[in-house]
Parts: structure tokens; C-alpha cells; sequence
């Protein structure tokens, strides 16, 4: 890739094609590095992997500035900065990890390749699939829409998102705590508390930004989007759904079911192409918006339908995501 890419786009210039390599180099760097904090992740150490984690972007981000401030900073460098600061966490995750599991008398296990496809394929098919709800409607936008409307539809996905981190933080610790829970109680308080408790926060965010929609566009974008007000208040409904369906996906693949994870993605992916075929020429931006919600909608609804069948956790576990339910009560 290192090769074949900055010949790929060797026409758009020198530059274009030394930020291609730097990209290239990135990649495997980056899964080197996920599998060493996916280690710490799954050993329960969550407090070193969120360090390490906030260390990496800290790094990346004061690389940036310095280079910035004295007028250096280009796009290569860009790439170098994001390299280099993977590179050093990668470096300190592999230190850690290796002294955490130093002590350890038992024989490595031995590889399950059979395991790991039928855990990895669903996992893989779902990613993509979540990524065809989440970004195919502005890919789409960019060759149906005028450059205006497309700029608009960015600022109301920007804001919809705010706080979507919080979704992609708990579903981290979730799938670890399902995978150490094993079945019951303990199984059911981590979906109460992570994918009912992200739907709250994100509902009532979502709440406040539908109604101070055009405010906030104006506040923080200019008088100039306002326009951007009406997507932004369909997106800030989808909101939670977005989030706690990702925590949601989440839970399912920590209780090994990685399948039904997948399916709801799936889904969510056919009906966001169906819409926006059939919205789109009508509604413009807005029937982007419209499919966006139904497709989350749909994903967040299947999921909880397997959250509930395939792991067999009651539905009153989520829906009081603040309390904990008679049966965790009595089991105390």
C-alpha cells in the first residue's frame, strides 16, 4: 500500500503522494497499536487504557499546535504527528501489557481460528455496515446536493454528534464487563446501566438541541446556516438512538453474539439506502435527516430485541437504566 498508493494519486502532486505513503504506513500501525490497548482493554485495566488513550491524543494534538505555531504544519506532518504519537502509546501499551501478564504460570492458549472468524466476520460485517448508516448519506450528498446545502447538512451532523463519544466510551467498557460478567445478574446490570443510561443522556441532549436548534447554528456556525436548524432538529432525535444502538451492538458481541450485533446493522444499512433513494429527490437534505433517524431507530429497536431473545436479559433492565430491577435487588 505504501507502494501502490502514492502512485495512485501521483498526479495530484508530489505532496499528495508523500501524504499517501505516511497514510499507508499509518494503517498497520494502527491495528499493531489496537491490539496492544485491546490487551490492557480486555484484561479490565480501563483506568491505564482511557490514560493511554488520552495520552495518544494529548501527544497528537501538541505535536499539531507546535508545528502550527511556527508556521510548519502541513499535511505530511499532519500524518507524521498522528504517526509518531500512535507509535510512542503502542511503545508504552506493550510495556504495560507485557508486565501485567509477566507473573502469569498458565500456557498461552492455543489459536482458535474457527472461534475467531466466527466472532471476527459478524464483527466486520457490522463495522462496515454501521459506517454505510452513519456516512453514506453525506458521500451521497456530496454528488446530489449544491456544495451549500451539503455545507449545511455537516453542521447539523457536527452538532447531532456532540456528545457521541459518551456512546463510544461506555460501549468499550461495556463489551469487557459483559465478556467477564457471564450470564445473570451481572450481565444485566451492565446493559442496564450502559445502554439504557446512554439513551437517557443522549435523549435528553438531544431534547434540549431540537429545541434550541437554531440558536446553536447561529451561536457557533453564524447567521449564514441558519438554514441548517431543521436537519439539526431531526439528527438531534436520531441522536440516542445512534448512540445507545452502538453501546447496544456493544453488549451483544461482549455476551458472544456478535451475529445478532450484526444483523440490526445490517438492517440499518438497507433501510438507509431504501430512504435516501426514495427521499432524497424529494426532501433534499432533510430526507437525509428522515432516513438517518429511521435507520437508527430501526438498528437501536432490533438490537434491544436481541438483547432481550439472544442473551435473555428481561426488558425492565433497560428500561430503568438508574435503578436497579427487583431481580438485581434481591440478588444483592
Amino acid at each position: 500500500a505504501a507502494v501502490i498508493v502514492p502512485l495512485i494519486v501521483a498526479a495530484q502532486g508530489a505532496q499528495a503522494a508523500s501524504a499517501a505513503r505516511w497514510f499507508a504506513v499509518s494503517v498497520p500501525v494502527n491495528l499493531l497499536v489496537a491490539v496492544q490497548l485491546g490487551v490492557i482493554q480486555g484484561s479490565g485495566a480501563f483506568r491505564l487504557w482511557s490514560a493511554l488513550r488520552a495520552f495518544q491524543a494529548v501527544s497528537y494534538v501538541s505535536l499539531l499546535s507546535l508545528w502550527w505555531l511556527t508556521e510548519v504544519l502541513t499535511v505530511e506532518r499532519a500524518l507524521i504527528a498522528q504517526l509518531c504519537a500512535v507509535t510512542f502509546v503502542g511503545g508504552l501499551a506493550a510495556v504495560f501489557a507485557r508486565s501485567k501478564f509477566a507473573g502469569a504460570t498458565s500456557p498461552p492458549p492455543k489459536p482458535m481460528p474457527r472461534a475467531l472468524y466466527v466472532y471476527g466476520l459478524p464483527t466486520l460485517l457490522a463495522t462496515v455496515c454501521a459506517m454505510s448508516s452513519t456516512q453514506l448519506d453525506q458521500l451521497v450528498l456530496t454528488v446530489s446536493v449544491p456544495e451549500g446545502q451539503l455545507g449545511l447538512y455537516a453542521v447539523a451532523v457536527s452538532l447531532s454528534v456532540a456528545l457521541l463519544p459518551i456512546a463510544s466510551a461506555v460501549g468499550s467498557v461495556a463489551i469487557t464487563h459483559m465478556a467477564r460478567a457471564g450470564e445473570g445478574r451481572a450481565q444485566s446490570a451492565t446493559v442496564r446501566k450502559s445502554v439504557g443510561g446512554v439513551f437517557v443522556v443522549l435523549a435528553v441532549f438531544g431534547a434540549a438541541a431540537a429545541l434550541l436548534a437554531e440558536w446553536l447554528v447561529v451561536l457557533l456556525y453564524g447567521e449564514g446556516f441558519r438554514e441548517a436548524a431543521a436537519s439539526l432538529r431531526i439528527l438531534a432525535v436520531a441522536a440516542p438512538f445512534l448512540g445507545a444502538g452502538q453501546v447496544a451492538a456493544s453488549v451483544l458481541r461482549g455476551g458472544g453474539r456478535p451475529y445478532l450485533a450484526a444483523v440490526g446493522e445490517i438492517l440499518g444499512a438497507v433501510m438507509t439506502v431504501g430512504l435516501l433513494v426514495a427521499l432524497l429527490p424529494r426532501m433534499g437534505i432533510l430526507g437525509a435527516a428522515v432516513a438517518s433517524l429511521a435507520a437508527y431507530a430501526t438498528t437501536f429497536t432490533v438490537q434491544l430485541v436481541s438483547i432481550v431473545r439472544g442473551l435473555r436479559i428481561p426488558l425492565r433492565s433497560l428500561l430503568s437504566p438508574f435503578g436497579a430491577t427487583r431481580a438485581e435487588a434481591g440478588g444483592a
